[in-house]
């Protein structure tokens, strides 16, 4: 464990909820002090009212998305995990339940008619190693 200021920065090994990953880019997305983040967290959470989701370009440092993407391959070619495969509309609504309403976007084209395929591999967090950096991620208290 390392220390920037007041802000302890967790190596990833058993890291407590509290602490802030090291994969976060923690000065420009300072979560974890309320004072500094309310007015960010106000505009991520009007997003996420209105669209879904938030976006925050550059909130994992470059080194660190490399690591969780080799931890990630890692799981999956040892056999943990199953993969799903699914095909659904943009609202990640199946055939059925797009059929029922339709959106329209500027060009015409009906947004829940559209098909999209989907395929990830989902890995059960108790699968993870405790130094896991992406359950590290999971636990911060400042994303729940």
């Amino acid at each position: 464990r390392r220390y920037v200021g007041s802000v302890s920065v967790s190596s990833g090994l058993g890291a407590s909820a509290g602490s802030v990953p090291a994969a976060v880019d923690s000065e420009r997305y300072p979560l974890h002090m309320p004072q500094r983040s309310s007015t960010l967290m106000e505009r991520y959470r009007a997003e996420i009212t209105e669209h879904g989701y938030c976006h925050l370009p550059g909130f994992l440092r470059p080194a660190a998305v490399a690591e969780l993407l080799e931890e990630a391959r890692r799981l999956e070619a040892s056999g943990l995990g199953f993969r799903s495969s699914e095909a659904h509309n943009l609202f990640l609504e199946d055939g059925a339940a797009s059929a029922s309403s339709s959106s329209s976007s500027s060009s015409g084209v009906a947004l829940r008619e559209r098909e999209f395929e989907s395929s990830k591999v989902l890995v059960a967090m108790d699968d993870m190693g405790a130094d896991s950096k992406l359950l590290e991620l999971y636990r911060w208290d400042a994303l729940r």
